[in-house]
């Protein structure tokens, strides 16, 4: 029964990693209800690959910053990217919504969970949203920079992509982190070159997330030859031909990402997350060339590539925040926790006994969830079981 369990668990965590990336494969379980309702309309915004707009933005941010803004600035920044990146994702559902029938048919929209004008109702909301916050809490600059991308992004989801190629997109997504920049020094975003040092990291690594995924896509058969779906920049690759071209790609933003070490005088841990993601993300796109035609190949390494954005981007994070928070405030903190050791221990003794009890109870439900609402079956047996006695 536990194996099964864990089994059950491992094949829902992996529906959850999918549906968070946009990638869902089977018939969603709750389609209609106050749940299946607010369940889609958190998928649409794809919550796992929202993370990518803040550690862009931070990054950008803390580089301007040479440190970190204050606490207040920093949530409501990742809200507002978080806001604007969830809108963007919403219009490419609804400008997606027809050719979404065949290629991601369980998606919100093509399977009748979300109307297509509530998508497109849903992410002007969020696009108003995201653009007030940026004027009125940030500045005029970070404001127009939001706009420039959100004026871009729509014109990608309705005609570059299709027309052009899928290779418009890195230069939205390298955007990110100049609006970053934009945020706490707009009067040096012209002035100096780290911010167009981190939109063309953005742009290369973007440009290799989504020729990876283009196989992933379903494959057309043009003069007897097997082509991606869409182009790539005014051509139209195989699916071998974008696997190799996610690789080189991947391959430049690697070195651009080490470059970047020894350029903005980084630290270790920079170093170190840069080259675990970049060791990881290389082994998934060799595995994609070898086979381009695996479309769960390509879906690996699409994931692989998101990952290794977040580690290269929220390096620089870690990295900034330990070399200038940690570092100057450590002797401080050290100082405290020796004169008041008695009390130290006591919080931690507690703190121990609240996270282990939060974990238990943790466990608890997931089990109580599965046993009940998703795999009732080692539960009918338990009953039988009861009853024969």
């Amino acid at each position: 029964m536990t194996k099964e369990i864990l089994m059950g668990l491992a094949q829902r965590l992996g529906e959850l990693v999918a549906i968070g990336f946009g990638t869902r494969m089977g018939p969603p379980r709750w389609k209609t209800g106050a749940l299946g309702r607010t369940i889609a309309f958190v998928e649409i915004t794809r919550p796992l690959i929202l993370i990518i707009g803040p550690t862009m933005v931070g990054a950008g941010a803390v580089i301007a910053l040479n440190g970190y803004p204050p606490l207040l600035k920093i949530i409501l920044g990742c809200l507002t990217v978080m806001i604007s990146v969830s809108g963007i994702h919403s219009f490419n559902d609804w400008a997606d919504r027809k050719r979404d029938l065949q290629v991601w048919p369980n998606r919100p929209v093509p399977s009748g969970r979300i109307k297509s004008g509530e998508a497109l109702i849903f992410s002007l909301i969020l696009f108003a949203v995201a653009l007030i916050m940026a004027y009125y809490i940030f500045n005029p600059t970070t404001f127009m920079v939001m706009l420039v991308s959100i004026v871009l992004g729509a014109i990608y989801c309705l005609f570059a992509r299709d027309r052009i190629g899928y290779l418009t997109l890195p230069l939205i997504v390298g955007l990110h982190p100049v609006g970053g920049w934009a945020a706490f020094s707009p009067e040096t975003l012209f002035l100096r070159i780290e911010p167009w040092l981190l939109f063309l990291l953005a742009a290369l690594w973007q440009s290799g997330h989504i020729m990876v995924y283009s196989p992933g896509h379903p494959l057309r058969q043009i003069g007897g030859k097997t082509k991606t779906e869409l182009p790539s920049l005014f051509y139209t690759p195989s699916p071998y031909t974008a696997s190799v071209m996610g690789l080189l790609f991947l391959i430049l933003t690697v070195a651009a990402s080490i470059w970047l070490y020894f350029y903005l005088s980084l630290g270790v841990i920079y170093l170190i997350l840069t080259i675990l993601g970049g060791v990881l993300v290389l082994l998934a796109a060799v595995n994609l060339v070898r086979d381009a035609d695996d479309q769960k190949r390509s879906l690996i390494a699409f994931n692989a590539a998101t990952i290794f954005e977040v580690l290269v981007f929220g390096g620089i994070l870690v990295d900034v925040f330990f070399r200038t928070v940690v570092i100057k405030y450590a002797p401080i903190v050290y100082e405290f926790l020796k004169a008041n050791l008695d009390i130290v221990t006591s919080l931690v003794m507690i703190g121990c006994a609240v996270v282990t009890a939060a974990l238990a109870f943790i466990v608890f439900v997931i089990c109580a969830f599965t046993l009940l609402v998703i795999n009732r079956e080692p539960l009918k047996k338990i009953v039988e079981d009861l009853r024969s006695l």
